[in-house]
This record gives structure tokens, sequence and C-alpha cells, in this order.
């Protein structure tokens, strides 16, 4: 919305229309909250609204207001000058708040604490239910705040997760595949190293089918017909002798994007493959040769 004013209530209204959402104190508060336009309020170019009914409260902000969040993240990204306003209500609300912004990319000085402002452009995700948690949005505030690297520690307390950025020497890189339970990265040189890994390494390579099917190709010693794309590799045939117990992940909603090297790969779906990949490898170790 364009030239509008807005509470910390998530009102939105100027002097043409006015917008009550459907969410918390809605009710109550929508036939009696003031529409006159005020004056000398504190304005902002543009801004992203998350302010809506108990927004200062923890389970509201996070359940309510911060899961309309990653619909907007990437124009957020994109455009620093966007301000983020959440509502002002109680003080002691705003170190949390500043937090979880943090953890999504937004900076404290982007975050707005607000009661009545007005905005040139106010960017509006939808509003949420009171007490109604909306699947989707949830489901895109998990995969925001728990990216692959964290959601692999938390599901998998047995295995040591390490981080491999190429640094280091020759040898301490290999030393990081050779001793690998599981292999899980991007389409990328680095995967190169699992040569050193031990036969019957799972690998699970984040990449379309757009990209080269080398990392296949490496997976499994001799594809007669030149190579293919499969979602999961884990047995041996006449055409094809196991190397590694190999799977792959579009990165993404879709197997034919663009060959890239960036990727938001749906954490629950890596979290099930790795899964998937270390009962292969049980099953795989279990019917190899003495």
């Amino acid at each position: 919305m364009a030239d509008v004013y807005f509470n910390s209530f998530g009102f939105f209204w100027n002097d043409k229309d006015s917008v009550v959402p459907n969410a918390c104190l809605s009710r109550q508060l929508g036939n009696i909250f003031n529409r006159s336009v005020p004056l000398d309020i504190e304005s902002f170019e543009k801004v992203v609204v998350l302010t809506q009914g108990y927004g200062d409260s923890y389970y509201h902000f996070v359940v309510e207001s911060l899961s309309r969040l990653p619909v907007v993240l990437d124009v957020l990204k994109e455009n620093p000058d966007i301000q983020v306003a959440v509502p002002r209500r109680r003080d002691s609300s705003k170190e949390y708040i500043y937090q979880f912004l943090e953890l999504l990319g937004v900076a404290r000085e982007r975050v707005r604490f607000v009661r009545k402002v007005h905005a040139g452009l106010a960017i509006i995700p939808s509003s949420t239910v009171c007490f109604r948690a909306n699947a989707a949005p949830i489901t895109m505030l998990r995969h925001a705040l728990l990216q692959v690297q964290e959601a692999l520690k938390l599901n998998f307390p047995e295995f040591r997760v390490v981080e491999f950025s190429g640094a280091g020497s020759i040898r301490s890189q290999l030393k990081i595949f050779a001793t690998a339970s599981v292999i899980v990265g991007p389409h990328g040189a680095g995967l190169a190293n699992m040569i050193a890994s031990p036969l019957r390494t799972p690998v699970l390579e984040i990449a379309p089918t757009n990209c080269p099917s080398c990392f296949l190709t490496l997976a499994v010693k001799h594809l007669a017909d030149g190579g293919t794309t499969a979602l999961f590799v884990f047995f041996s045939t006449p055409r094809a002798q196991l190397q590694h117990i190999y799977a792959r992940h579009p990165g993404g909603n879709q197997w034919n994007d663009t060959c890239s090297f960036f990727y938001e790969p749906p954490v629950d779906e890596v979290v099930d493959l790795v899964r998937n990949l270390l009962v292969a490898k049980r099953q795989a170790d279990a019917a190899a040769p003495p």
C-alpha cells in the first residue's frame, strides 16, 4: 500500500480507505480505532509491516508475526533501505525480537518499533489469525531459521558435523573426506575429494539435473552408457559397480532448475535423505562379501 498510516495492531488507513487485519484484537478494536489522518508523525519511505495484535509477546511474535517475514526475505536482502516495523509495546520484548530478526538476516538498525506511523510504501505480508498458526508460513520460517548444517547436528547427534571450506593442506582436506560417515554438499569441485572416502560412504549431492553427472559417475565406478542421473544409487549390477552410496537432491523444488552455486533445499528433505543414506549404508555393508 502507498501513502498509508498503520499502527501496532496492524490496522492500515489513509484518507480514502482502511484495512483491519484478521488477527488478535482485530474484532475488539476494529470498529473503534481512530481512522483520522495524524499530523507530525514519524514516517518511513519503505517498510515491511509485521505489526498485529499481541505482537510483542513471545508466542504471538514468533508464530503469528515473524512467520509472515520469509515471503519477503528476498526483497529485504535485495533492498537494504527497506525497514521492518514491529509493535512497540514493551521494552522487555525488544532483545529477542532483535535476535530473531538477526537470525533471518535483518540487522538491528533496520528494525523499527512502532505505535502509529506513516509509510510511503508499506509491504504487508498476510496477517495470521489469532492462535491459528498457518502451516505454510511456519514451514518457511523453520527452513529460514534452521539451515542444513544446524538441522544435521540436531537430527544426528551421534555424528560430529564438520564444515568443509577448502582451507588447509591437501592432506588435511582429504582427511576430512577419508573419515566422513556421510558427505553432504552442493555440486562443486570439493566433492571430488570423495575419492579419499572409504568404500560405500554415503554421498548426498545437492544439484538439479542440469548440473553434470560427474559426481554420480565418480560414486558409481562404471556406467556402460556413460552416465545417468538418479535420485538414489546404492546397488551393484553388471553395468554399475558400487563405490559409494549416492543420492541427489535438486536443491529446490524443480529438478530442471539452472545449475548454480547457491541452493536452498528444504531442510526436512535433506535430513530424510541423509537418514535413508545411512540405512542404505548399513544394508550395503551387510550385503558386502567378507
